[in-house]
């Protein structure tokens, strides 16, 4: 051995890097410049995110929630906060200069995406808080136009049935029969279902600033649940309210008394619920389809039929409706299925 293996140890042969240190999850690249980067990236992404709010509510969550999932799983997790109020900041400003009523939109935008990311990268995601910020962002956009509507002089259903005469209007006189029979149907659906195109657009929020969260993990390499159609499990509440809305929107055929706006409501509600309750039995056709060993194109196939179905005679949403009383698929419910998850509860009642 010589003199200098004698004072300095052992020699490390060639090809050999220093030990290795592990890193737990959801702490890679804290406490290095990796963080560091991530924390300016996501700043960059939720500002940009920000800015476009007042332009297309759809990007503005995707790129801000892409932004503050960086921002989340850099060195200083609580600057998270900050980037998404910096974000709506972004928003008002922009909002100022082109449309001062995209206000609360970008605020709104800004919340939704905060909640999601907490709710995403906190492994806390469920059917239930997913639903409630659907409604809960329905809501504050309907309360938006209604305000901006009444200082303009009119009303939401107003606006939309002004929409749709400046349509038939822009024909002329080139509108045949046919087209003028079909803008009159279409504007007594638009009257009947108006409250709908808000429930829409909230959902297209909630579910790209969802996508937006995906897009980051997937950049950041950060290993997030993969949700199934399979296990999708509609809140219990969905069957109250669906019995509620139905009995809503009956009862003014019954009861003259009653002001029409029971019925109305009722009707949009029950047409929510019953999707909920019609992805709730498209989800056990494809479990069951899972379980007896059916392929991918099988399970796509199946799915096509069920909206059919759906569609045409309201069967899918009775069948959802006895799956959320009797849990066929025996879906762990409550705080003992959360933690569990799943499709772990289904494993073990398998």
């Amino acid at each position: 051995m010589s003199d200098s293996e004698k004072k300095n140890g052992p020699v490390r042969p060639d090809g050999m890097g220093e030990s290795r240190e592990v890193i737990p999850f959801g702490t890679r690249g804290q406490g290095d410049g990796m963080g560091q980067m991530r924390y300016r990236r996501g700043m960059m992404w939720s500002i940009l995110g920000g800015a476009c709010a007042p332009l297309s509510a759809e990007i503005a969550a995707v790129l801000t929630t892409y932004g503050l999932s960086f921002v989340n799983e850099s060195d200083d997790r609580g600057s998270v906060k900050t980037a998404a109020l910096v974000a709506a900041g972004a928003g008002i400003v922009v909002s100022i200069l082109y449309n001062p009523w995209q206000i609360p939109m970008s605020v709104l935008i800004a919340l939704v995406c905060l909640a999601m990311v907490r709710t995403v990268y906190g492994r806390q995601v469920t059917v239930g808080r997913v639903s409630l910020a659907i409604i809960a962002a329905t809501l504050v956009v309907l309360a938006s136009d209604s305000v901006a509507a009444a200082f303009n002089g009119t009303s939401v259903p107003a606006a939309f049935d002004g929409v749709l005469r400046q349509m038939g209007a822009s024909y002329g006189g080139s509108m045949n029969l046919t087209m003028s029979s079909q803008v009159e149907v279409a504007r007594k659906l638009v009257a009947s279902y108006w409250p709908l195109a808000y429930l829409c657009a909230a959902g297209a929020i909630v579910l790209f600033a969802h996508w937006g969260t995906k897009l980051a993990a997937r950049q950041m390499n950060v290993s997030l649940p993969v949700g199934r159609l399979s296990s999708y499990d509609a809140p219990r509440w969905v069957g109250v309210v669906f019995v509620l809305s139905a009995a809503a929107a009956m009862a003014p055929r019954y009861l003259t008394n009653l002001s029409p706006l029971v019925g109305f409501v009722g009707t949009n509600v029950l047409v929510a619920a019953r999707v909920a309750l019609s992805l709730q039995g498209t989800a056990l056709i494809v479990w069951f389809l899972e379980r007896r060993g059916f392929g991918p194109f099988t399970r796509a196939l199946a799915v096509m039929v069920a909206v059919w179905i759906e569609w045409s005679f309201a069967v899918v949403g009775i069948v959802g409706l006895v799956d959320l009383l009797a849990n066929f698929r025996g879906i762990g419910r409550g705080r003992q299925g959360r933690e569990a998850g799943p499709g772990e509860k289904s494993k073990e009642s398998a």
